[in-house]
């Protein structure tokens, strides 16, 4: 429990510290207690509430008649000393909030190293970012825990796993633990000003009230500039010029009045100038929508540079550490959103006064190549703080008190996109990475309204019906194989998969196990159908049901492994008998992927009847795309119209995903739907994206957004 620093220069112990007090042990040295509670020194009180709770008279009130005898004289002894004593610790409490740090946080978005010039890019012009790293420590291998921004920033605050609490889809609103506040709220007790420019994203039910908790200000005003005079501050600041709606997805002309309007000519990146990586097909189209990846990061580095100028003529820089990074990967094709280094590595650096270089184990100006992630975040501000780090922090703390011990893995994850599904599992040691594909089925280019808006996806698509692009650059848009592994540093963009060189067969294998070891430990709870999902938060948090005997995760995982492997079709029809749903539909989800013959397809009929929804929408898509059947027809054709989004989103996904011949058939009633239902408010895009996107593709609507970001 930390004393909470209120916005006067008053200060008072908090209720729950007073009733620890009143609970105490009457033999207890109230100093001692103290101590021990807080970590800290108790600050003045012109009415100290820990006097009133010990009985002790106030500054403001009478002595009593007693205090004329000598136990009265004891007792005023004894109250001068308590209240010099806590006198004393209140001058303690002003020097250790002098020498407590400031902490600035620099965070662009959707961005991965590959594109700045402090990692090796010779094109871009960003001359703040590039000095900053130059003069901080650069991270070579920092990750994000996820490929997209809300599971990013739910990890970021919470300083949890997505996988072990639920929180992995993006976006969803299932509710995490009580327990779990946001770091920042630890740092305001302890006398921190925190403020957040302003970009939230937390991805769980309770994000608004943990909103309120961390921030003394949340707005796009805020910054250090309010704070209490002598307060520390921790600020932190997000530039969402370089989000993907500015380098991706947004027209043209809205990039040009975003961005390169902002940009004198001299600073613009010209089209011509961009080198595509090669899963790009070379097109001037192309290279002109790359650009604006470059051209985005330069009116980034112009307002990094306004900021830190601010800061450095305010006098704060020599007492301030600041943190720079982006929330995951880039923005561009193969990176938002995908289970590869591309989506997860992210540009890190740290720079750290003079003053307090004691926290830090490095010197400003070196390159680290250990492995850190978004998980260590929140324990290295508490460590930094002096703070200690709750227990259900598993990160590894990298400034202050640094872990002698070092990490071999980092672990990152991704799961739905929008209305794209997904669960995708990856492990890197910095060197390598390996992901392991849960659904081969869909693509890595998955339809998606909020990618597929975008001129590079469609000219991309485009291409590959024409048969206009080369192996490499047209497997985005194929089934995926079950795992990969890359070589980080020798092969930035992730053109050659190692996965299949016998070479590196022992570093698959290696990896493979470790990642296996970690989901088993963790017992990963987003193997559940989000349907599934949903009726299970309404009477208990995803993170307590996955530690319950309902959640065999051994076994579930163990089925769900079989997922587009060789010659398991009979042994998924087996665990398609089992008792426990989430094994069923992992069977269902691993058949989808075999040519079945007659006697299977009857095995599969039975099951049809299935209780759990999820398990017969996926056998109803793998009756309907291998011989149109009838029954199967009607369940897909019911889901459509079914009051729960979760199962219309699923089987439309499905259908959205047949061969155009095959999926036609649902045509009228995906139509109607669409009318019919986006007209309800509430009902979630998930159902209704997917659906827009079948009319996208069959009938060639163009896809429809009300607003911009």
């Amino acid at each position: 429990m930390i004393l909470m620093k209120l916005k006067t220069t008053k200060n008072v112990i908090p209720d729950s510290l007073a009733g620890r007090l009143r609970e105490s042990s009457p033999q207890d040295p109230v100093g001692n207690l103290l101590c021990r509670a807080t970590k800290m020194c108790i600050p003045p009180n012109p009415r100290p509430a820990s006097l009133q709770i010990l009985g002790l008279p106030s500054a403001c009130t009478q002595p009593p008649a007693s205090m004329t005898s000598k136990r009265g004289v004891l007792w005023m002894v004894v109250t001068a000393f308590f209240l010099g004593f806590l006198s004393l610790q209140g001058l303690c409490q002003q020097q250790k909030e002098k020498d407590l740090p400031n902490v600035l946080w620099l965070v662009i978005e959707d961005m991965s190293p590959q594109f700045l010039g402090a990692y090796g890019n010779k094109t871009v012009k960003t001359p703040a970012m590039d000095n900053f790293m130059e003069q901080a420590v650069r991270f070579d291998a920092a990750f994000s825990t996820g490929a997209l921004c809300s599971p990013s920033r739910y990890t970021i605050i919470t300083g949890t796993r997505t996988y072990e609490y639920g929180t992995g889809h993006h976006r969803s609103l299932f509710p995490i633990p009580g327990h779990i506040e946001g770091f920042p709220k630890y740092l305001r007790e302890a006398g921190y000003y925190t403020t957040n420019n302003y970009k939230t994203d937390y991805n769980h039910a309770e994000h608004w009230p943990m909103t309120r908790s961390s921030w003394d200000e949340n707005s796009q005003e805020a910054g250090w500039w309010s704070r209490a005079e002598g307060q520390p501050f921790f600020s932190v600041f997000n530039f969402n010029n370089t989000h993907q709606s500015r380098t991706f997805t947004n027209p043209y002309p809205l990039y040009e009045e975003q961005v390169l309007d902002h940009l004198a000519p001299n600073e613009r990146i010209a089209a011509a100038d961009i080198e595509l990586p090669a899963f790009y097909k070379d097109t001037p189209a192309l290279q002109k929508e790359l650009s604006r990846t470059y051209n985005a990061l330069k009116k980034v580095d112009k307002e990094i540079d306004t900021l830190l100028t601010r800061l450095e003529k305010e006098g704060l820089k020599e007492s301030t550490l600041i943190f720079f990074y982006s929330d995951h990967g880039g923005g561009s094709l193969r990176s938002k959103g995908q289970p590869t280094s591309l989506g997860y590595r992210v540009p890190f650096a740290v720079w750290v006064p003079e003053k307090y270089r004691h926290m830090v184990p490095w010197k400003m100006g070196e390159t680290m190549t250990e492995p850190v992630c978004f998980e260590d975040l929140a324990p290295t501000m508490l460590s930094i703080a002096g703070i200690p780090v709750p227990r259900y922090m598993k990160g590894r703390p990298f400034i202050g008190t640094v872990p002698e011990e070092s990490r071999n893995y980092i672990v990152s994850s991704v799961d739905r996109s929008g209305e794209a599904p997904d669960l995708s599992r990856s492990i890197t040691d910095g060197q390598y990475i390996y992901t392991r594909i849960f659904r081969p089925d869909l693509p890595e280019a998955k339809w998606q309204k909020y990618f597929d808006f975008s001129q590079s996806r469609q000219l991309m698509r485009n291409y590959a019906w024409k048969g206009k692009l080369d192996t490499l650059q047209s497997a985005m848009f194929g089934n995926r194989p079950i795992e990969s592994l890359y070589h980080i540093k020798d092969d930035p963009w992730q053109i050659k998969d190692l996965a299949r060189d016998p070479a590196y067969g022992n570093k698959l294998a290696e990896m493979r196990k470790a990642l296996d070891r970690h989901l088993l430990a963790s017992k990963d709870v987003m193997f559940i159908p989000e349907y599934e999902a949903m009726e299970i938060s309404k009477s208990t948090t995803l993170h307590e049901f996955r530690q319950s005997p309902y959640y065999p995760f051994e076994e579930i995982y163990r089925v769900a492994s079989l997922v587009g492997k060789e010659g398991t079709s009979e042994e998924q029809l087996k665990y398609l008998q089992s008792g426990n749903k989430f094994i069923r539909f992992w069977a269902a989800v691993g058949l989808g992927l075999h040519k079945h013959a007659k006697r299977d397809l009857n095995i599969l009929k039975r099951a049809l009847e299935d209780d759990s929804p999820p398990v017969s929408i996926e056998i109803a898509a793998i009756l309907f795309k291998q011989g149109k059947d009838k029954k199967a027809a009607r369940l897909l054709r019911a889901m459509i119209w079914h009051e729960n989004p979760y199962l219309t989103w699923q089987a439309m996904y499905h259908i959205l995903n047949m061969e155009r011949s095959v999926g036609v058939y649902f045509h009228d009633d995906v139509a109607e739907m669409f009318k019919v239902r986006k007209k309800e408010k509430g009902y979630i895009a998930l159902a209704l994206d997917a659906a827009e996107l079948y009319l996208f593709m069959h009938d060639g609507r163009p896809l429809y957004y009300e607003r911009f970001w």
